[in-house]
């Protein structure tokens, strides 16, 4: 910025070429490659090891390119319409009208009298299980480089982890490219606490939403009063 003086000036510069390099060529370096895993309770007072959640402290630099990148695929997909009305988690949604939109399906199949069913599935370690694959292929769609696509799952591939605990952090780690047995898949998943995770997330559900739709698998709903029609849900909409 021009008020800042020369030498910060030149600064800046040299951090913003160093924070591209991996987005220009894909490339990271060792130190991004490192990461803590620590557990933290999902629900107050409660330390049961089953109502824990793993976050993996990522380095400073990689989650920060990490956080453009989840900024520019949520708003690339917003411009393109490519965020699925089902996915709650965009502007103006909110879980309310996710379960005023459930209650009203249990009216309407109780209305007509039709046999229904509904599971409400809890997406356990939703995060850990994204294929970088797809990822990769619901993110190339919006338009963004692969290269930065490509190195930010190579990092997560590679990813050396330490543990986090009340004594302080593990000696031994696993992970990494010198895993002794080698791996028959190399590790997946966005990784709990990636700064691109939700907005991944988002746009990989909507991928789905989309096939489910275009299979026919969704229902619409129409004001009795005004004929007017909502935005189209598909059957995972009580999800």
């Amino acid at each position: 910025h021009d008020a800042l003086p020369i030498s910060h000036r030149q600064l800046a510069w040299i951090f913003w070429l160093k924070a591209n390099l991996p987005i220009r060529t894909g490339y990271h370096t060792i130190r991004h490659r490192s990461a803590v895993n620590l557990m933290i309770p999902k629900k107050a007072n409660s330390p049961e090891v089953t109502q824990l959640r793993t976050l993996g402290l990522l380095d400073s630099e990689f989650n920060a390119n990490n956080q453009r990148l989840g900024h520019t695929a949520i708003n690339a997909a917003l411009q393109l319409n490519q965020i699925a009305p089902e996915q709650y988690s965009r502007p103006n949604r909110s879980a309310a009208a996710h379960g005023l939109n459930r209650a009203l399906m249990f009216d309407h199949q109780r209305y007509i009298r039709q046999p229904w069913s509904l599971a409400c599935s809890d997406l356990k370690s939703c995060y850990d299980r994204v294929l970088h694959a797809a990822a990769s292929l619901a993110l190339q769609r919006l338009g963004l480089p692969t290269d930065w696509i490509v190195g930010k799952f190579d990092c997560i591939q590679r990813m050396i982890y330490r543990l986090r605990t009340a004594y302080g952090d593990s000696d031994t780690t696993y992970g990494g490219d010198d895993v002794p047995e080698g791996y028959a898949l190399l590790p997946q998943g966005l990784v709990q606490g990636n700064g691109s995770t939700p907005q991944c997330w988002s746009i990989v559900s909507s991928t789905i939403f989309f096939a489910l739709r275009k299979l026919g698998l969704s229902s619409k709903f129409i004001s009795a009063l005004s004929s007017a029609r909502s935005e189209e849900h598909t059957s995972e909409l009580q999800s």
